[in-house]
């Protein structure tokens, strides 16, 4: 039996491999070293040669734990790909004492000298760890001496006591992997389904029971005295594998990378005891609410909340006079002016209701969950409605999984309600940040299962507004801009330059602007208002022969499609629907006449619409219009073929150039 094991899994290796590399740990190759690309995709910059996990249940002194294994081995073929060098390795903490731990870490750079094969180590004192936030942490470290041509190789172990988190496998990455392995051995007391992303099966999979027997029941207690009726079990091992998976390259307008690369995710849905009983996991969504508002960090710190929150609407907050949505606007603008977000993300508070009113700070739960308390205070509906964000991936609504979700806002008002967050001070009251609009999200209420979905049916706008006054002796062109941002935009602007003139002006000499001589900008703390930038400075002129060339509208338009596939099988999300528009006026110098003027567009569909139009007067001056309007916050996969020709169109036209000409 052993030996036909053997044979199979030689047979499994060998259909896997679409090389003959070894994958033992440090034995490297000189035809590994001397590869220089990947025949099945000749412009990758890298590939993964191979990437092997294992799984297993370790026995720990009262329970199991999880021990996952990693090896790993990457080739560089060019500078393009140096950052595969940067490893970061996440693990998880609870918060209340238990952790996941990484141990054992092996990482060793590869590189020909002068005919032999040189091994430099990632030393210990390189290695790192960071906090990423309240539950996870990782591990970082840089492969030291990385240059074309070397071999990356590492291995490590990722020690966790948690069941419910079994290491989820990814086949697919940026770069091809040429080999990818995941061997998952699973003792018959834990039940997990698994999803597999991506692809509709795998090149091999493979499931057989373990040789060696194992008991579970003769743990060792707290006083070292064995306990438990030992029950055998044998190992139901699962092997999975592919090769050749080709690199996932078109990351433009996704939410995240994870939602559509092929993977393999596990999910905890029962437990079986030795005792006899089991203990169901996989729960009904009425089940998860119902836990939820019983959890101590989610709805009992809600009740707690009231008495601050009451104490608050008698000292703090007048709502006489207002109607309800203006009483949603008053208790949201409150919560912003007096707490401030300390950036994690959580469905969970992490500080008692004092803690939070003291030190007025807090993750989003702290934040939102209290919001939500000031709303009941105040006779408000509302409701707690719990959402992925964007980074953490979407939400798979067959499977009430609550580990999924990692965030909580609220759903307030009767007639008409809105979904409301406090963390974000830039944006407008009915705005929830865009790191929350991920699809859907789960109001959580008694009793009852309802989902709402998380898109903003608001356009978001920036308005343009240009002069150029060319100067053909200094080759200079005065420029003023007036620049308005509206909704989104204007929050992803203030969250990024902060009002900073400094910042301001960076954005700004990025765009065609060669100096800038003043900047001022207005309605920097009033989020309901457009944002608003004005821009004096000059911009360079080009000159060939006795022409001159103006670009009306600089470099502030869409400059580059980032659709580039030929097709694609998932959303184009933008996240909200948007719309710009650009008003240029541009003066003709004494002695120049104009050579060339682009012509006009006007095009519409239900997807986007585009107008561009061109106008000479009798005087001196060219008036320059343009709009585009992407209607749709998400474009289904049957779209993509419309939404890109409409970038192309948008590229093309609103980057055309005028071109003047001398008359002297």
């Amino acid at each position: 039996m052993k030996n036909s094991l053997i044979i199979l899994f030689l047979a499994f290796a060998q259909m896997l491999g679409a090389q003959n590399f070894s994958r033992k740990f440090g034995d490297i190759s000189d035809a590994e070293m001397n590869l220089t690309r990947y025949d099945k995709d000749p412009d990758a910059g890298a590939v993964v040669l191979y990437d092997m996990g294992e799984s297993r249940f370790i026995d720990n002194q009262y329970d199991y734990n999880i021990r996952f294994i990693r090896s790993k081995r990457i080739k560089i073929f060019d500078n393009s790909e140096l950052d595969q060098a940067e490893i970061s390795i996440p693990f998880y903490v609870d918060g209340r004492g238990k952790t996941e731990t990484v141990e054992s870490i092996e990482a060793f750079t590869y590189n020909k000298v002068n005919g032999e094969i040189t091994r430099t180590p990632v030393k210990n004192s390189d290695i790192f760890e960071e906090r990423i936030n309240e539950r996870w942490r990782r591990k970082k470290f840089v492969f030291p001496d990385v240059q074309e041509g070397s071999v990356l190789e590492m291995r490590y172990v990722v020690e966790s006591p948690f069941l419910f988190n079994l290491p989820d496998w990814d086949f697919q990455e940026r770069i091809p992997v040429i080999f990818s392995q995941y061997e998952v051995r699973i003792i018959p007391f834990y039940e997990y389904i698994f999803i597999l992303q991506g692809k509709s099966s795998f090149d091999t999979q493979m499931s057989r029971l373990s040789s060696k027997t194992r008991i579970w029941g003769n743990l060792t207690n707290h006083r070292g005295i064995i306990s438990g009726n030992g029950v055998e079990y044998k190992e139901n091992i699962h092997t999975y594998g592919m090769r050749n998976v080709p690199a996932f390259k078109d990351e433009s307008f996704i939410t995240s990378i994870s939602d559509y690369i092929i993977k393999l995710d596990f999910q905890l849905s029962k437990v079986y005891y030795p005792s006899g009983g089991t203990n169901e996991i996989m729960t009904t969504w009425p089940k998860l609410n119902k836990a939820l508002l019983d959890h101590d960090k989610f709805g009992k710190y809600i009740k707690r909340c009231s008495r601050f929150a009451k104490k608050a609407m008698k000292n703090s907050i007048d709502l006489e006079g207002q109607n309800e949505a203006q009483k949603i606007k008053t208790l949201i603008q409150y919560v912003k002016d007096n707490y401030s977000w300390n950036e994690y993300n959580s469905k969970f508070a992490s500080k008692s209701p004092s803690e939070f009113d003291t030190q007025k700070s807090g993750n989003s739960a702290d934040i939102n969950l209290f919001l939500l308390a000031l709303f009941n205070a105040a006779d408000i509906d509302a409701q707690p409605v719990i959402l992925s964000t964007r980074k953490n991936g979407k939400i798979n609504t067959d499977y009430p999984f609550e580990k999924d979700f990692n965030y909580v806002v609220v759903m307030a008002g009767r007639e008409k309600p809105i979904l409301v967050d406090a963390t974000n001070v830039f944006l407008p009251f009915y705005k929830i940040p865009v790191r929350c609009i991920n699809e859907t999200g789960l109001i959580v209420e008694k009793n009852e299962v309802n989902w709402v979905e998380l898109k903003d049916q608001i356009l978001s706008s920036k308005i343009n507004q240009i002069t150029i006054r060319p100067n053909p002796e200094t080759l200079k062109a005065a420029t003023s801009i007036s620049s308005f941002y509206d909704g989104y935009e204007a929050g992803l602007f203030k969250d990024e330059h902060k009002d900073d003139i400094a910042s301001i002006k960076d954005f700004f000499l990025s765009k065609e602007i060669s100096q800038i001589n003043a900047v001022r900008t207005r309605n920097y703390d009033q989020p309901e208002e457009a944002y608003q930038i004005f821009i004096e400075g000059e911009t360079n002129i080009e000159k060939i022969g006795d022409k001159i060339v103006i670009s009306p509208f600089l470099d502030l338009a869409m400059n580059e499609n980032k659709l580039r596939q030929k097709d694609r099988s998932y959303p184009v999300d933008l996240i909200y629907a948007r719309e710009e528009s650009f008003s240029t006026t541009i003066f003709i110098p004494e002695g120049f006449e104009v050579e060339h003027l682009p012509g006009n567009a006007n095009t519409s569909d239900d997807l986007a619409e585009i107008q561009l139009n061109y106008v000479k007067n009798e005087g001196n001056k060219i008036f320059v219009t343009g709009k585009y309007t992407l209607k749709k916050a998400v474009y289904s996969p049957d779209e993509y073929s419309k939404v890109k020709k409409h970038f192309n169109t948008i590229v093309r036209r609103f980057n055309d150039d005028i071109v003047l000409k001398s008359t002297l």
